[in-house]
């Protein structure tokens, strides 16, 4: 009687185990298609505000771009542009047309890898069913996360504000500008996001009383942590870097993109004097700016490989995603020294050009290169923690084999105590 309790206990675990990982993978296959169809809809929000005059009243002005426009109407805007000008520099003309290819690569880039990715998980999901060993998990969260940060690097290549005060006939008027994600990106993310928690969630209670076993607790929590450190490090790798006040009147945060024209503008504007002042630390700026724009997408995809790995091979103990970590810090380190050295060139470079007749402040915003790195590295601190504490647990295991089979030689009497009633 109490052998049929005790195999029935594993059985009822394993029903709610399997109905648990079953809504799991339902939440994430959910979240593929959504990223899929979301995919295609990926882009950004301009908004300028004015506020109400005395002739006036307020109004806003909302254009929305996607990721479409830089297959085809971008480059035709570009070059009506240019035509237009009588003369300018090949720097002035990239300064326009980086971003532009940029965002065509990562556009391209992002569709083609989630288009595959969802078919795929598809494809096995169904399979799945018939064929346990067909996993799909990690194309599923592959197709999500790729589109999830696709839409904030679609976002972080042209995504500035900018604050200006203009002179009104009754008071100055304050005209904000902003790009931010479209609403549609912003409602995708944040429901393929939720479907992603809910499917870890549900993967975490799917385990039973296997997270009572040794090992199973600790892993769980280096493996939040450092998922919690890697969206901390995405959250801070799309911020702005640079504020430039000028003549009081007019704040701006900019990225890489808006430095690099605005260095290039500048530069155009000074090669085209009758007399070009030579002027030290433009060629390191603009190199440097253009560079990271590039790096900054780099870092990106690391931080993809990075949650990919941590969540897909969860409640696995054998890889802690080391490697990978190791290597987004590095690059959050090169990205934050180049960073620095490009906005301190910068920073030279349009001072010299303004000249002391001009009251204009350029400030670096380091806090959030500063927050990637830090979460960079408490990211390489919880990887190299966690493979402590699991090669300290297989070594106490080897060492206490031997000590576990001691007890079963000395049972060995045991048939002896079990013959005695028989006899009597």
């Amino acid at each position: 009687m109490t052998k049929t309790v005790e195999t029935a206990q594993p059985c009822c675990t394993c029903k709610t185990g399997k109905a648990l990982h079953l809504a799991g993978g339902i939440c994430l296959i959910a979240g593929a298609l959504l990223a899929l169809v979301f995919a295609f809809f990926i882009g950004n929000t301009l908004t300028m505000t004015i506020p109400k005059g005395y002739y006036t009243d307020e109004s806003e002005t909302v254009v929305t771009s996607m990721i479409w426009d830089d297959f085809g109407p971008s480059y035709k805007s570009l070059a009506t542009l240019f035509e237009a000008m009588e003369e300018y520099s090949g720097h002035f003309q990239t300064s326009f047309y980086l971003p532009t290819v940029i965002s065509t690569i990562v556009g391209a880039g992002t569709l083609v890898a989630v288009i595959a990715l969802s078919v795929i998980a598809a494809l096995k999901y169904g399979a799945h069913f018939k064929n346990p060993s067909a996993k799909y998990e990690k194309y599923a969260l592959a197709a999500i996360i790729t589109f999830i940060a696709g839409a904030l690097a679609y976002y972080t290549i042209n995504g500035v504000s900018l604050n200006t005060l203009t002179a009104s006939t009754s008071y100055d008027r304050s005209i904000t500008i902003t790009v931010t994600p479209s609403a549609i990106t912003k409602t995708g993310m944040i429901l393929v996001g939720v479907l992603v928690g809910a499917y870890f969630v549900l993967k975490v209670a799917s385990q039973g009383k296997a997270l009572a076993d040794k090992g199973a607790i600790p892993n769980l929590v280096f493996t939040v942590c450092s998922l919690v450190f890697t969206a901390i490090a995405l959250s801070f790798v799309i911020e702005v870097i640079a504020q430039v006040s000028g003549w009081k009147t007019i704040t701006a945060e900019l990225n890489f993109q808006a430095i690099t024209v605005a260095l290039a503008t500048l530069n155009q504007e000074n090669a085209l004097k009758a007399n070009p002042a030579e002027i030290d630390g433009y060629a390191a700026a603009y190199g440097l700016s253009a560079t990271l724009q590039f790096l900054q997408i780099a870092v990106i995809a690391a931080i993809v490989v990075v949650l990919i790995q941590k969540i897909s091979h969860y409640p696995s103990q054998k890889r802690t995603g080391m490697i990978e970590s190791i290597v987004l810090c590095a690059l959050t380190l090169l990205y934050f020294i180049l960073t620095c050295v490009c906005i301190s060139e910068t920073n030279y470079y349009l001072n010299e050009m303004s000249g002391t007749s001009m009251d204009q402040d350029y400030v670096t915003l380091l806090s959030a290169p500063i927050a990637l790195l830090v979460a960079a590295v408490l990211n390489v601190a919880v990887a190299v923690l966690n493979k402590v504490v699991l090669s300290w647990d297989k070594l106490t295991a080897k060492k206490a084999k031997p000590q576990a089979e001691a007890p079963v030689t000395a049972e060995e009497p045991a048939p002896v105590e079990t013959n005695e009633p028989t006899e009597e």
